[in-house]
C-alpha cells in the first residue's frame, strides 16, 4: 500500500548500571571498583528506540502523529521529503512534555574516509530543534534522557532515541 511508514525497534529495555550525579552531570561506576559509600548510588535502566521513515508512493503524515508513550522525536518537516540545502525541523518531546534545553546529536554518514564528529544543538522552550542538511546522504540523528525515578529508593532511567533520515539532491 502506498504511503509513508515507521519501522521501529520498539522500546528495548537494556542492562542495569550504577552511577551517581556530580554537578548534573551522570557519572557511571566501573563494576569492579568499590561503591562510594558517600554519595547517592542510582541503579539505572538504559531504555533505546531507533526508527526510520521510509515511503512508498507519496509521502503521507499519519506515521508522523506523536506516540506520547516516551522520548521521542515528532517530525515537522516530512522526513521522506528532505533535500540537500534544506533544513530539517523536529520536536523532541518525553511522554509528550517538550523538553526544554534536550541536547540533540546530528551527525551525517561518511560513505568512505573520516567520518564527521556530530553537531550538537539544545532543543528550545517548546522542545524545537532545526538542523541544516547541506548534502544528501544518510543522517543520524540521537537524543538521550536521563533522569533519576521518584521516591527515596528509586532508580534511574536513561532514554535513547535515534531516527536516520535519507537527504536526496
Amino acid at each position: 500500500m502506498a504511503g509513508t511508514y515507521r519501522i521501529s525497534t520498539g522500546v528495548r529495555e537494556g542492562r542495569l548500571s550504577k552511577a551517581t550525579i556530580e554537578d548534573g552531570d551522570w557519572i557511571f561506576l566501573d563494576e569492579a571498583e568499590p561503591l562510594p559509600v558517600d554519595e547517592r548510588v542510582y541503579e539505572i535502566r538504559s531504555i533505546t528506540r531507533a526508527e526510520v521513515y521510509v515511503t512508498r508512493g507519496a509521502p503521507t503524515d499519519g506515521t508522523l502523529a506523536p506516540r506520547n508513550d516516551g522520548l521521542e522525536f515528532v517530525m515537522i518537516d516530512h522526513p521522506n521529503s528532505l533535500f540537500a540545502g534544506d533544513q530539517v525541523r523536529m520536536r523532541v518531546p518525553f511522554k509528550g512534555q517538550p523538553l526544554a534545553g534536550q541536547p540533540i546529536a546530528f551527525q551525517h554518514a561518511a560513505d568512505f574516509g573520516d567520518i564527521p564528529a556530530p553537531m550538537e544543538q539544545a532543543a528550545d522552550a517548546e522542545g524545537l530543534v532545526t538542523f541544516d542538511l547541506p548534502s544528501p546522504g544518510l543522517y543520524h540523528v540521537m537524543t538521550r534522557h536521563r533522569f533519576a525515578l521518584p521516591g527515596a529508593d528509586a532508580g534511574a532511567e536513561s532514554h535513547t532515541y535515534a531516527v536516520t533520515l535519507e537527504v536526496t539532491e
